[in-house]
């Protein structure tokens, strides 16, 4: 009889154990959403699956506080939700119902030519790839503008579609190359700015370019060398100029073109002349010793100088460096300056300033086709005959010394 009591009693022990875990079990349960469905991409933490933020549950196989990535394929995934004493496996559903993210542009090509759903995308984002393509085919020979529906489809079959503009335009007409020299001058060893001057124009194409090729040219060595000057538009027209650099043997020096300098000094004036008749006997033999004509760069001093002194002619640099070297002889303080380029036709100007203790004033001994005398001019009269002729003289006041 004992016996059988304790049979019974521990039964019922068992039974209510069972029972109170068993309810223990169902209720952590209860407190969970077990199947939950979220979009692709979105953070979830342990809570997504929490029926009531008062029944706290945690991911079993992440740290406190993670999340838990859904930026992977779509699909079910068991998740392992820890709540209460017990750990329940949970479904997570994700899914891809948002389009991508498209943002597109119109585009302008010059010719026939192949298109691309790629030519008109600035961007296409989606957590998953997406696949460019184009609602109708364009048609590339359609001259003018015609709409174009880029589509965006991601892994999902999600689309996005926008629309853009192709423009078409028909280009025959190849660009214009101006500033290219019948033939370009330089001394072994220097550096030649071939593009230097040379502007490029199209009737239809802003972006046209050139190229230059000097390949064959050896700086190393004196000769007489091609080159060739090639502008492209888009459409894949093409000017071709072809021209020569003459690469020649440096035959002096500083000291020998400080000479020459001196040897007209010797000519023109004497120790009895005050500075302003040295000044005016300068002016007067660089205008009437130099022929002006347009074929010199604005990098060597001393070759412009030397041109002046044994060709004779050369353009306004070869004016200001003659001047500039006999005013050095001379002891009188000078310097070179140079307008600002006129953004149409990209054209240079140099002259002189010079200083004999009465402060800093214009010397210009180039002549202009305007007339003109510049010999010892303030600047109230230089800028008032820049400003009637084209702003011959403009320049940049804050790079230069105050002038009278």
């Amino acid at each position: 009889m004992i016996r059988r009591m304790i049979i019974l009693i521990s039964v019922l022990v068992v039974l209510i154990i069972a029972a109170v875990f068993g309810g223990l079990y169902f209720y952590g349960r209860s407190a969970l959403n077990t199947e939950v469905t979220v979009e692709m991409g979105t953070p979830i933490n342990a809570m997504t699956f929490a029926k009531s933020p008062e029944r706290p549950v945690t991911f079993a196989d992440l740290e406190e506080g993670q999340t838990y990535d859904t930026n992977i394929d779509p699909g079910e995934y068991i998740i392992r939700i820890k709540s209460g004493m017990y750990t329940y496996k949970c479904k997570l559903i994700i899914v891809d119902t948002t389009p991508p993210n498209l943002d597109v542009k119109g585009v302008t090509f010059f010719g026939e030519r192949e298109v691309t759903p790629e030519d008109f995308v600035v961007s296409a984002t989606d957590y998953s790839e997406v696949t460019l393509s184009f609602v109708a085919q364009p048609a590339p020979d359609r001259e003018g503008e015609q709409t174009v529906q880029i589509r965006a489809t991601d892994e999902s079959g999600n689309e996005t579609v926008k629309d853009a503009t192709l423009t078409l335009i028909v280009d025959t007409e190849p660009p214009v190359m101006e500033g290219v020299r019948d033939e370009l001058y330089a001394y072994v060893n220097e550096t030649v700015s071939y593009k230097e001057n040379v502007v490029i124009t199209d009737d239809k194409d802003p972006d046209a370019s050139f190229d230059v090729d000097a390949s064959s040219v050896d700086m190393t060595k004196a000769g007489t060398y091609p080159v060739t000057y090639t502008a492209k538009d888009t459409a894949g027209n093409v000017t071709t100029i072809a021209t020569q650099l003459k690469v020649m043997e440096r035959l002096y020096d500083e000291e020998q073109i400080r000479q020459m300098a001196r040897d007209v000094l010797q000519q023109i004036v004497n120790d009895n002349m005050s500075d302003r008749e040295k000044l005016s006997a300068v002016y007067v033999w660089c205008r009437g010793n130099i022929g002006y004509t347009n074929m010199t760069d604005d990098g060597d001093w001393m070759k412009a100088a030397h041109q002046g002194f044994t060709a004779h002619q050369g353009d306004c640099f070869v004016y200001c460096a003659c001047a500039k070297t006999l005013l050095d002889e001379l002891g009188i303080t000078n310097m070179i300056i140079g307008k600002i380029p006129n953004t149409l036709d990209h054209t240079k100007h140099f002259w002189n300033l010079v200083d004999i203790g009465e402060g800093w004033y214009h010397f210009d001994t180039t002549p202009r086709r305007a007339g003109g005398e510049f010999c010892y001019v303030d600047d109230a009269t230089l800028m008032a005959y820049s400003a009637a002729h084209d702003q011959s003289h403009n320049y940049d006041h804050e790079q230069y010394p105050n002038v009278r």
